[in-house]
């Protein structure tokens, strides 16, 4: 039987259904690997798969957030990784919760400029609030 491990997986390359049998039991017995079957969620690579629209912010714990800040500076990619602790990306997996997040940011921003009279204007790589 021809076995490989790498990082975390176990590849049999060859080996009668037994032999394998026999590995897999002694592995889980070992606390090697587990005895279940992993999820189509959990056996994604990606972390990103976790973020859930539960897990996004409010739009009043996002104003919170930017007011804040001095100046109210702010970077889209600073609020992702201050709330989520990653990067979302605006396709793929993480698509729909991206724009959900974006919406919030979007009205956040627009709910705190009405407010107080201002706007929001690019600097650098974020936005800083400016009074009218």
């Amino acid at each position: 039987m021809k076995v490989t491990i790498e990082a975390g997986k176990v590849h049999v390359d060859e080996g009668n259904p037994h032999e394998i049998a026999e590995l897999a039991k002694l592995m889980a017995e070992s606390g090697s690997i587990s005895k279940e079957r992993p999820t189509k969620e959990s056996s994604s690579t990606s972390s990103s798969s976790a973020i859930t629209r539960e897990k996004i912010p409010t739009i009043e714990k996002i104003k919170e957030y930017i007011k804040s800040q001095p100046e109210y500076k702010h970077s889209w990619l600073e609020l992702q990784n201050r709330f989520l602790g990653q990067r979302l990306k605006s396709g793929g997996k993480t698509q729909d919760v991206y724009r959900f997040f974006a919406n919030r940011f979007v009205l956040a921003r627009r709910q705190i400029a009405e407010a107080e009279n201002g706007q929001f204007k690019q600097d650098g790589d974020g936005f800083k609030f400016v009074k009218n």
